[in-house]
């Protein structure tokens, strides 16, 4: 029970601390949905073949992927690191962030065997059949669950996650 209050305490801090402005010294709305989307993936049960080991974060961009998920390779998760990849080959990702500039997002929903989480930052992600979709509401970045697409890859978000969603479609 406590496990399931930090959970909820940190997210939600994260949430709520995560407002979108443009002001000098104040974090963009790309670096505030990288650590939205990390924040998530902490707490995200994925299979994995391998060994425990650092978190794989693919990043889906075309050309350059932004610097605010490359900066991720610093992070933490939990005991764990983070390696941050860009671009393709995407199957030993544990996390595919999918950026607005990728074209190919909708075929690689479709292709994406590997029990990854995917999150996105595309309007329609989840309809195409995306995990998280982040966007931006009253000047905070939120983000809405497809369950169904979670449960295909046997990925497992806690109830207290789910809870801090803008919305959770079955």
């Amino acid at each position: 029970m406590r496990y399931a209050a930090v959970i909820a305490g940190w997210v939600a801090a994260l949430l709520a601390g995560a407002p979108c402005a443009s002001a000098q010294g104040v974090p963009d709305d790309a670096a505030i949905k990288a650590r939205v989307a990390l924040a998530v993936a902490r707490f995200a049960e994925i299979p994995r073949d391998q060994e425990p080991g650092p978190l794989h974060l693919c990043v889906a961009a075309s050309g350059q992927a932004p610097k605010a998920l490359l900066d991720l390779a610093r992070a933490r998760v939990g005991a764990h690191s983070v390696e941050v990849h860009a671009g393709p080959p995407f199957t030993t990702c544990d996390v595919i962030y999918v950026h607005p500039s990728f074209i190919e997002w909708r075929r690689l929903l479709v292709e994406q065997r590997a029990p990854a989480l995917t999150v996105g930052d595309v309007p329609g992600f989840l309809a195409a059949g995306g995990m998280i979709e982040l966007l931006i509401e009253n000047d905070s970045v939120r983000f809405d669950v497809n369950l169904s697409a979670l449960r295909q890859r046997r990925i497992r978000l806690p109830a207290q996650v789910l809870k801090l969603a803008r919305q959770v479609k079955e």
